[in-house]
């Protein structure tokens, strides 16, 4: 039992390793060499879990090697083309202005229902409305509308606004993001200048957030006295 205990433990912290070495990615998102090798790791690290007999040093090497490859195998298919059209498929049209390829769907086996019913999940009421959609090599369709369905931009009316980019968080559940304050170059002095300004301190804040043009948002711990 004890054994079992502790290749689990070690095959799920070495997992976790793997999967940060191959980087941040949605299975949705997943080249076919990337879904080839995550269902390798699934397979190799049950393996000692499951057959007592089977050594965790072997899971271990054979993880490692397919790691190995999956980071060098973008570097071979940058430096050999060929090798990139043999691995990577490539984007398909399947509306190219305006015009639907039923060749393409075939190909790639998607029906109209399940064209019909993508766009409906993206707010698109008529396949009419769409200039170009296109299946990307990881499964996912983009598509672009006509101009005349596409909404109104504050490019099209000539308006001038300001950028506030993203909120970024200074205070998540009464913890100071240090690392976004020096992000944001902001000194602890202009910090707690800011919670003077709404006269609390950071354990009365449940969200803290200013954005790129300074405008702060701040959500107060609904218990903040009890920390008092």
């Amino acid at each position: 039992m004890l054994k079992l205990v502790l290749h689990t433990i070690v095959i799920y912290f070495f997992l976790i390793l793997a999967m940060r070495l191959m980087g941040k990615r949605q299975l949705g998102e997943l080249q076919l060499s990337e879904l080839i090798t995550t269902f390798l790791l699934s397979e190799i690290a049950s393996t000692p879990i499951t057959n007592k007999e089977f050594p965790l040093h072997y899971a271990i090497i054979s993880i490692l090697i397919i790691i190995f490859f999956e980071i060098i195998l973008p570097l071979l298919m940058s430096r050999f083309t060929f090798l990139k059209r043999l691995i990577e498929s490539k984007p398909s049209y399947i509306i190219f202005k305006g015009k639907i390829s039923q060749k393409e769907m075939k190909k790639n086996r998607i029906t109209i229902e399940e064209l019909l019913a993508s766009l409906r999940t993206n707010n698109v009421a008529d396949i009419s409305e769409i200039q170009y959609l296109i299946l990307e090599p990881n499964g996912k369709l983009s598509f672009f509308p006509k101009a005349e369905s596409r909404g109104v931009t504050i490019k099209d009316l000539k308006l001038s606004v300001k950028d506030t980019g993203v909120a970024h968080p200074l205070v998540i559940d009464k913890v100071i993001c240090e690392k976004n304050l020096q992000k944001l170059d902001m000194s602890r002095e202009v910090f707690d200048k800011i919670l003077e300004r709404y006269n609390v301190t950071p354990k009365d804040v449940f969200l803290m957030t200013i954005d790129d043009a300074g405008n702060i948002n701040l959500i107060e711990a609904e218990d903040k006295n009890s920390d008092k």
